[in-house]
């Protein structure tokens, strides 16, 4: 075969290959919605809309031990106010559980609590319009060593209850829990979500970023497949960590640097960090002279640069990107196509 004809036969390999391999794999974009009332507005149908979203995953209500009574109660129930015009018809219902709730209630108060949960969860579904469908149930709840026994044994029972109603249980992974399964246990559950955020070190001033913090993460990601299969969520929420006289004191939530900036009692003592120059309120929270905020968001580009760091664990397979979490007044500091760039 001559020289000529043997490039020529390669220039064409190269341009089916080219034509026939496959572009960047979309991934399904979704949103926790963490408020107790239901009212997705305007801006936020828009950008649910945008990013082509196909399901929520709603806080429906919260579970904690109550002291004074000795019994397990829920809180923070969810109050619909408005969900006739949700575009998303799959509803994934939350469930934050304390941990102290298994450290100090008996196992007959979390069996019992297994139907108190599916009662409570049925009539949440109920308020929903017609179309909407529930798939699945989460649970979220950072069980230690202490409690894990007991946890295991609620999901356990709550699997089996939920399996006869065709739902799929669904459970919160941190990423320590990630890291060393053999020794935290892998929830009795169909499938997890690994919450991607809150792993910098939230008490020290000098942490850079608690909310998201690539350095912080890097020795919990190891190239081997979790137990369960997992999607992934990621922050877009901003807060303020308060720090008197060198104590972490009080998170501030949804606070963003121009909030501080536009006021004279307040001095800003790096981009991300400020000083409190005049005792005032603020978001609420009374601060003192002299207290330091250090406000925090998660950076774009280390959103970006953490999806490549993830890929191991999620073997090339696909997964969902869930949003924590879906709020206008974060939406509004955040164009569609910096959110989009993560889907791709």
């Amino acid at each position: 075969m001559h020289y000529g004809t043997k490039l020529g036969l390669l220039i064409l390999v190269l341009t089916l290959s080219a034509c026939h391999s496959p572009g960047p794999v979309k991934k399904a974009a979704a949103f926790y919605h963490w408020q107790t009332r239901f009212a997705v507005d305007s801006l936020e149908s828009t950008y649910l809309d945008h990013l082509e979203v196909t399901q929520l995953y709603v806080k429906f209500f919260d579970i904690d031990w109550d002291g004074g009574r000795k019994e397990l109660v829920p809180q923070a129930t969810l109050e619909l106010t408005d969900s006739d015009s949700l575009s998303v018809k799959t509803i994934i219902p939350c469930i934050f559980i304390t941990n102290r709730s298994f450290q100090h209630s008996s196992p007959a108060q979390q069996e019992d609590l297994v139907g108190r949960v599916i009662q409570r969860v049925q009539y949440l579904q109920n308020q929903f319009p017609d179309g909407v469908v529930f798939p699945a149930l989460q649970l979220d709840c950072d069980w230690t060593a202490s409690t894990r026994d007991a946890y295991f044994r609620f999901l356990s029972q709550l699997k089996e209850k939920l399996e006869a109603l065709n739902c799929e249980l669904s459970v919160t992974i941190r990423l320590h829990q990630l890291a060393d399964p053999s020794g935290t246990g892998v929830p009795p559950a169909d499938h997890g979500v690994l919450m991607f955020y809150n792993m910098g070190d939230l008490t020290s001033w000098e942490e850079p970023n608690s909310i998201l913090n690539l350095t912080a993460s890097i020795p919990y990601l190891k190239p081997k497949a979790y137990p369960l299969s997992l999607d992934l969520a990621l922050p877009i929420y901003s807060w303020g960590v308060l720090f008197r006289d060198g104590q972490m004191i009080q998170l501030i939530n949804d606070l963003q640097p121009e909030t501080l900036l536009e006021s004279s009692d307040f001095k800003m003592l790096s981009p991300t960090r400020f000083i409190v120059t005049k005792s005032t309120y603020l978001k609420g929270q009374y601060v003192y002279k002299n207290d330091l905020i250090r406000v925090e968001a998660p950076v774009l580009e280390d959103l970006q640069r953490a999806l490549p760091l993830l890929e191991p664990i999620f073997k090339k397979r696909a997964y969902t990107i869930i949003l924590y979490h879906l709020d206008a007044a974060l939406l509004k500091t955040t164009p569609y196509a910096q959110l989009e760039a993560l889907f791709y």
